[in-house]
């Protein structure tokens, strides 16, 4: 995965930053979603990577965070592969407690493509990967 630089020129708010979190896990994405909201971060929630699809194409979010294994016929790898081809410069996190090499060599995702952060991560760990990912890009 690309390394995160570990300075952090956000600021510390979160105020100027607009997630995109991708779960099927209700409880995993209400517990993440009101996390970073009291951390002030702008939140877009979907339960698949078609419905993140859908606000992509109509909405400009600053990362996306996605889980791995989703239901729907695309997961997270496909997602951030779209990401990719259309949305190149939107940072990608990707989130799962494995990554089946298969499955991202089938894709063409790489590691150049985003970030991986293993589950079970803690919401302050998500918080600073965000921020460390989104500030490498700005």
């Amino acid at each position: 995965m690309t390394p995160i630089p570990q300075s952090n020129t956000l600021d510390a708010s979160g105020h100027d930053v607009t997630v995109l979190l991708v779960e099927d896990d209700v409880l995993q994405l209400i517990g993440l979603a009101d996390f970073l909201r009291a951390a002030g971060f702008r939140l877009f929630e979907a339960f698949n990577a078609h419905e993140a699809m859908a606000v992509l194409e109509t909405t400009d979010v600053d990362l996306v965070f996605s889980d791995v294994n989703m239901p729907g016929g695309m997961d997270g790898l496909g997602l951030a592969t779209w990401i990719r081809d259309h949305r190149p410069a939107t940072p990608v996190i990707l989130t799962s407690a494995m990554l089946p090499a298969r499955a991202r060599d089938a894709s063409g995702w790489t590691e150049d493509d985003g970030t991986f952060l293993p589950k079970p991560y803690g919401f302050a760990e998500a918080e600073n990967v965000i921020r460390r990912a989104v500030a490498a890009r700005r």
